[in-house]
């Protein structure tokens, strides 16, 4: 290159670095707000900033970027799906959409940043995970084990009641029952139950362990379209009808051995407090100046 060409293309470098200074120097020094005539500087309000947060602020972006690291290097993929059902899962803790944007508004987070948070957490999840494996024999054993605690849907009956207060009464609505009028009909008309005369007298469906213990197995006994005898409570007279019930249903094991592998696998992770700490361990971290490396070890 000729001197004359060389001399060109170092004055436009030489112009472009000032330029860049001079707008780097007028970002810095730009008035953000004025308080009686007196200006807050930009550089005032980010070197405060920095002070108070940036400690927090540096220990997460190094921690993510961390993980992010060792997720490649460990092979593990998170798929754009995975994180939005995260990030649904937290929305839907709140009563609408306009709620969840109003919270992350006010936590000064925005939906790219959670969703990056989102990543980190799934690829730690994975990563304590990831060398544990748990034999068929132990999945089984712990369906069996469990079957009746967790897998199975108990026998449940679907009633009706009517409560009369005295015994005459009671006799009166047992006639109405044995002329066929609908007994719907009597309770919304007769019971002195007041919870359930508006419904017709419906209970709704029901398993052992939801109804008073002395009438339950009256209730539990009775087959489906028939009516109790007068059943004596504190409250007066009970008469009875199921009028639909489903047995005992117990869920296969193929259907649920996929969420016992998952739920056995979980339960023995590694510890993410322990997991992190080795991933910062083993990651090189540098700093261009003291004060960064002072606030991340403290922060």
């Amino acid at each position: 290159m000729d001197k004359k060409r060389w001399a060109v293309v170092s004055g436009i470098l030489v112009l472009a670095l000032g330029v860049s200074w001079l707008w780097f120097h007028r970002e810095l020094n730009y008035t953000i707000a004025t308080v009686n005539k007196n200006p807050i500087k930009r550089a005032e309000y980010l070197r405060l900033l920095e002070r108070r947060q940036g400690a927090k602020v540096l220990k997460e972006m190094i921690h993510q970027s961390a993980v992010l690291y060792w997720g490649e290097k460990e092979g593990i993929k998170i798929l754009e799906e995975e994180i939005t059902k995260e990030v649904e899962k937290i929305s839907n803790q709140y009563p609408t959409q306009e709620r969840f944007d109003a919270v992350l508004r006010q936590s000064v987070i925005t939906m790219e940043e959670l969703r990056r948070k989102s990543r980190v957490a799934l690829i730690l999840k994975k990563l304590s995970i990831k060398d544990v494996n748990i034999e068929e024999m132990a999945i089984r054993s712990y369906y069996e084990e469990n079957k009746k605690k967790y897998f199975t849907h108990p026998e449940e009956i679907a009633a009706r009641m009517i409560l009369a207060k005295d015994k005459s009464k009671a006799a009166g609505i047992q006639m109405k029952l044995f002329e066929h009028v609908p007994f719907d009909k009597i309770a919304m008309e007769m019971s002195d139950d007041p919870d359930t005369r508006g419904k017709g007298g419906d209970l709704g469906w029901v398993k052992r362990g939801q109804l008073p213990p002395q009438w339950e197995d009256r209730a539990f006994s009775l087959k489906k379209g028939r009516l109790s005898d007068f059943i004596e409570t504190a409250d007066g007279f009970l008469i009875l009808k199921v009028y639909d019930e489903r047995g005992e249903i117990v869920q296969p094991y193929e259907e649920i051995r996929d969420q016992i592998e998952k739920t056995l696998t979980y339960k023995k992770a590694r510890p993410l407090r322990e997991l992190y700490e080795e991933i910062l361990n083993k990651s090189e971290i540098q700093f261009k100046d003291e004060k960064y490396r002072k606030a991340f070890s403290q922060g």
